[in-house]
């Protein structure tokens, strides 16, 4: 007699017996970033930008968790003179749980002598992801750009490491950096001979965190940015591998 394989059957999250709308998740989403830092830096017109990876690690986990998928096509192409085109897109947001899509059309322009200015278009595309997760940027400074709020010296700064919350591992408090992020944190600090208690001391008095790995991954960058500007002087002892705790 052959046994019949039982077959995992799948489950959906479901509120009050329903999925959950594609525009709550969307605004839950939208709730859980607070703003993308400009990190690019064009040096021959001297302006900082938004990347295009510091977008998608604003977003990318929140849809990930909610089955959320995004997926841009091109319907169009017109081509100008000088190397200018102009793509039409179509975006559409598929619900994995609920079945719901969304089409949002959208177009970007990319200029290039060459074969990339279709790809400068459709990078130049991300602004979709800003305009409708209603996502602010600012300078390094925290100062944010406008019509009226124009900035004529910005300091490049570097890429990103991590825009979005990591998810809760172990016992560790929700929003917590990662293991890697704290071995990031130990292997800067050892590059600057930073004071290891400075840093904890500032954490604990400014932000209230008991530890290094209590760290809030809102405060990782800004922390790191101090450790890198040399304001943790080295007056203790200079870190090493006894002093890192895994």
């Amino acid at each position: 007699m052959v046994e019949e394989a039982t077959v995992p059957k799948t489950t959906k999250k479901r509120t009050n017996g329903k999925p959950k709308p594609l525009v709550t998740k969307l605004t839950e989403i939208m709730s859980s970033v607070d703003m993308v830092e400009k990190k690019g830096w064009n040096d021959h017109h001297k302006y900082a930008y938004v990347m295009e990876p510091e977008l998608f690690e604003a977003v990318r986990g929140g849809m990930a968790e909610r089955n959320l998928m995004m997926i841009p096509s091109i319907t169009s192409v017109e081509r100008h003179e000088r190397g200018i085109v102009t793509v039409h897109m179509l975006y559409r947001i598929m619900d994995g749980d609920s079945g719901e899509t969304i089409d949002i059309p959208w177009c970007a322009e990319g200029q290039d002598q060459s074969d990339k200015a279709i790809a400068k278009a459709v990078t130049n595309a991300k602004y979709l992801i800003m305009k409708m997760f209603l996502i602010p940027s600012v300078f390094s400074n925290g100062e944010a750009p406008d019509a009226e709020n124009h900035r004529t010296e910005i300091t490049p700064s570097k890429p990103v490491t991590q825009t979005a919350p990591p998810k809760a591992n172990g016992n560790k408090k929700p929003g917590c950096i990662s293991k890697n992020q704290l071995k990031r944190l130990y292997a800067i600090a050892k590059s600057k001979n930073a004071d290891i208690e400075a840093i904890k001391g500032y954490s604990t008095e400014t932000f209230g965190f008991d530890d290094l790995e209590d760290i809030h991954w809102k405060k990782y960058e800004q922390i790191i940015n101090m450790i890198e500007a040399g304001n943790f002087t080295p007056e203790a002892q200079e870190v090493t591998a006894e002093d890192i705790p895994f």
